[in-house]
């Protein structure tokens, strides 16, 4: 994952760790359907195709999903995929993006703590720049 930047750098894009998010969860939602149905697998291999266009943003994810899952057939391994993609947060979350409600405000380094709903869940991500001078 990653492009190769001057250098020999690697650098993770938004829409490669979108991809690797949402293919990991459907993975595990789609493992866990056919555990609970009787059939565990024994190997998933998931991968999402993601297109970016500049200006856009994503346009569209496709996951591809192959698996060895004894005592399934192909017609019930097609029923528990589809179970998956409405079982995957990810997918539903990416479904729902229209709807993601945002929030801004500038700080003044001193840190603001925010009451969250019950079960709520807080993912976060900053960069620090230092200043110059």
């Amino acid at each position: 994952m990653g492009v190769a930047r001057p250098g020999g750098e690697r650098e993770d894009q938004p829409e490669e760790l979108i991809a690797a998010a949402h293919s990991s969860c459907y993975s595990m939602a789609f493992s866990n359907i056919l555990n609970k149905a009787g059939t565990p697998p024994t190997k998933l291999v998931t991968s999402a195709d993601v297109s970016f266009q500049p200006g856009e943003g994503i346009t569209g994810i496709h996951l591809t999903v192959e698996g060895t899952v004894p005592g399934i057939d192909e017609a019930g391994f097609l029923a528990a995929a589809e179970e998956a993609k409405v079982g995957c947060p990810v997918s539903q979350a990416l479904k729902a993006r229209r709807h993601a409600d945002r929030q801004a405000r500038l700080t003044r380094n001193t840190p603001v703590a925010r009451a969250r709903p019950p079960g709520a869940a807080r993912a976060s991500s900053s960069v620090r720049h230092p200043r110059p001078g």
